[in-house]
């Protein structure tokens, strides 16, 4: 991908307002309206529609964005928030559908291995459940040495 649209797409990323995610959204859309083709402008602009909440309009740009196909840390992303949006929307099995490919491509991806546990947790017995304390209690601590 060129420099100047990696520019781009980190200037839209840099100049994020929590108050108003329109804006960041209609930033993406202009940029993946001057190249609708574009895997990269697509996987951009769902993930703008993803982290404003929208998951239900950034399902179908994540999917076209994978088609389209991306690098693999692009698509190793998009595959990863196209299973977290597929869960949050309520499609549990189509959501570990899409995180079990992404962890057979990217099995070193520690991402894609926990979004595909919490995804499947919801679907196994009630043996996590007697786990969730410790569970929780590394996660935390995961967060902690990792930030």
């Amino acid at each position: 991908m060129r420099t100047d649209v990696e520019d781009e797409i980190s200037a839209g990323w840099a100049g994020v307002d929590q108050a108003d995610p329109t804006a960041t959204i209609e930033y993406f859309r202009a940029w993946r309206d001057r190249d609708p083709g574009s895997g990269v402008l697509t996987f951009e602009l769902a993930s703008a529609y993803d982290w404003a909440g929208r998951e239900q309009e950034a399902i179908p740009l994540y999917e076209q964005a994978i088609r389209s196909g991306l690098a693999a840390d692009r698509d190793r992303q998009a595959r990863i928030q196209l299973g977290s949006s597929l869960r949050n929307v309520g499609h549990p099995a189509e959501a570990a559908e899409v995180l079990r490919g992404a962890v057979a491509d990217y099995p070193d991806s520690g991402a894609a291995v926990c979004f595909l546990t919490l995804v499947t947790e919801r679907q196994v017995d009630d043996d996590v459940a007697d786990y969730r304390r410790p569970l929780s209690a590394y996660a935390q601590e995961l967060w902690a040495e990792g930030g």
